[in-house]
């Protein structure tokens, strides 16, 4: 947020700010809230409920409800080593391992996300990975972003 003061405020439950004002995801696991008057609250979620996955897409297909959904790209560094992962492809998987430094399991599963859940997207950009691909080729480049979802 660049306009107005910023205030800090600890929610153990997130839903219950969401109807003041537009939210916009922050550094830290929260959300920044624009009042009227143009000041900025920051709101931290204070225990965080939701699960936490690793893929490569994001399909409106995997939220149920009406929500408010936001991406922030974020550092391969800040991708927790709790995420589940559900890379339904061995070669993604494994490209993504050697960027995380990591081993990441290929896992093609479906997940619904709800309330305070988190996806990070490993994000494919330049082309689709080639056949057996173990790194990242040349002219390509993978992006992480935060997805996260509140209904």
């Amino acid at each position: 947020m660049k306009n107005g003061n910023i205030n800090n405020t600890i929610v153990g439950n997130i839903n219950t700010i969401i109807a003041k004002a537009p939210l916009y995801d922050c550094e830290g696991g929260g959300y920044e809230a624009l009042g009227q008057n143009g000041n900025v609250t920051k709101y931290l979620a204070g225990n965080r409920k939701g699960k936490m996955y690793l893929g490569n897409a994001f399909s409106l297909q995997m939220v149920a409800d009406n929500a408010i959904i936001a991406k922030v790209e974020v550092s391969p560094e800040e991708i927790p080593t709790e995420a589940v992962s559900i890379i339904g492809h061995a070669d993604t998987a494994a490209v993504v391992g050697s960027i995380l430094g990591r081993d990441i399991p290929c896992n093609r599963a479906s997940v619904m996300l709800d309330d305070e859940d988190t996806l990070y997207v490993a994000q494919v950009v330049g082309g689709r990975l080639p056949e057996g691909a173990t790194t990242i080729p040349d002219g390509m480049e993978i992006k992480f972003y935060r997805i996260t979802v509140r209904t």
